[in-house]
């Protein structure tokens, strides 16, 4: 990956920097001894790295429709949908059928001697220093994947990203050899979302097509529904366990308020389980109860109600039947989702006091009847996308 072209990845994310900052390192100094270590250790071994996934990417077959996978949610949708489309699908760092390993990842970084001009740029980049982290993960993925495209003969690319680096990197590296290029949307938006650019765009419902906008009057939109009810369709109408409370927060919000909403739920009686974010690895207090329900679907079905904040999560807690409170006293509230702008979420609560006031009340502060709005209108043949 050139110069030129890692920087123009990050684009989108730069316009996104005071949101981004909050999940920023805030001290890289330790990773950049690590990898200036490692960039010396290595001198003589990118083009051995290179041969090696070299061979690995030409054993693979797949037919001429791909679909790249790099998270398990991504991986989620597209077994939903490969039964009924012609697409094979290639996963990284996530494990499939055919897989690249995290360390073929980590050896991707290190598979060209443009790293070293990479770094010396990342270096005089103020945010791309702050972030190397995130810059090597980009750097993996997007070297492994131009690897693959140039190594087999493809018609189309599907991808379940359209706002990362590396999401943008692909689509740029398939244009380039006229490649059609497919996104389908793996989870809920927001009104920041970049505007569609792929050349079909496969999006779960009306308030997807809302708030995206096209870069160009060639793009084409398909309208499916969110596949992920699919699943939770078998969950509607369980019994749920009385007075069971779920707190779902993520990075944004304050562990000092989550605890403390926990604590106070606690001592009114209310068996309370808190499903942190996957990628929030901060530490409870130790007296309080984490979820282990692996399956979302599965931990809401059995809850009462779900407490949250900047979260998709109130549409999956609505449909299965949960009352739903937003605690926007646990950060700052960006209603990131339109949840409130659009009538969803009626009522918020602002402090601990007024949510502990709600849920003894059982107050029904969504609008179900908006439902089918973000959920799209779930039609089987949908999944049948002729791409």
């Amino acid at each position: 990956m050139n110069n030129k072209d890692l920087k123009e990845s990050f684009s989108y994310i730069l316009t996104r920097h005071k949101h981004w900052s909050k999940f920023q390192r805030r001290n890289p100094l330790i990773d950049h001894i690590i990898f200036i270590i490692i960039l010396i250790l290595i001198v003589p071994l990118p083009l051995i790295f290179s041969a090696y996934l070299k061979s690995k990417v030409k054993k693979i077959a797949v037919r001429k429709q791909i679909a790249l996978v790099r998270t398990k949610n991504g991986l989620k949708i597209a077994k939903i949908l490969e039964p009924h489309n012609s697409f094979d699908i290639v996963c990284m760092s996530v494990k499939g059928d055919r897989y690249f390993s995290k360390v073929d990842l980590l050896l991707s970084v290190f598979s060209s001697y443009a790293i070293y001009s990479n770094y010396a740029m990342l270096l005089k980049n103020s945010f791309l220093r702050m972030n190397l982290i995130k810059v090597v993960k980009v750097l993996g993925f997007s070297n492994l994947e131009k690897m693959f495209i140039d190594n087999h003969s493809l018609n189309s690319v599907i991808q379940f990203n359209d706002h990362s680096p590396e999401s943008f990197y692909l689509h740029q590296i398939c244009q380039e050899q006229n490649i059609k290029t497919v996104y389908v949307q793996h989870a809920p938006v927001g009104d920041k979302f970049p505007a569609l650019y792929h050349d079909i765009n496969v999006l779960f419902s009306n308030d997807s097509l809302d708030k995206y906008q096209k870069s160009n009057d060639k793009i084409k939109v398909i309208i499916a529904f969110d596949f992920r009810f699919l699943k939770a369709l078998n969950y509607r109408g369980n019994n749920k366990v009385a007075n069971s409370v779920l707190l779902c927060p993520n990075l944004l919000d304050s562990i000092t308020s989550i605890e403390q909403t926990a604590e106070a739920l606690n001592k009114q009686g209310y068996a309370v389980r808190i499903r942190m974010h996957p990628a929030d690895k901060r530490q409870l207090a130790s007296h309080l109860t984490k979820s282990v329900i692996k399956d979302v679907w599965e931990d809401l079905a059995i809850s009462e109600v779900v407490i949250t904040n900047e979260s998709a999560i109130p549409i999956e807690a609505a449909f299965l039947g949960c009352l739903v409170y937003k605690a926007s006293f646990w950060s700052e509230n960006i209603d990131a989702y339109n949840f409130i702008s659009r009538g969803l979420i009626i009522s918020e609560e602002n402090s601990l006091e007024n949510c502990l006031v709600s849920v003894n009340d059982r107050k029904q502060a969504i609008d179900l009847t908006k439902l089918q709005y973000y959920t799209g209108e779930i039609i089987t043949e949908r999944l049948k996308l002729n791409l």
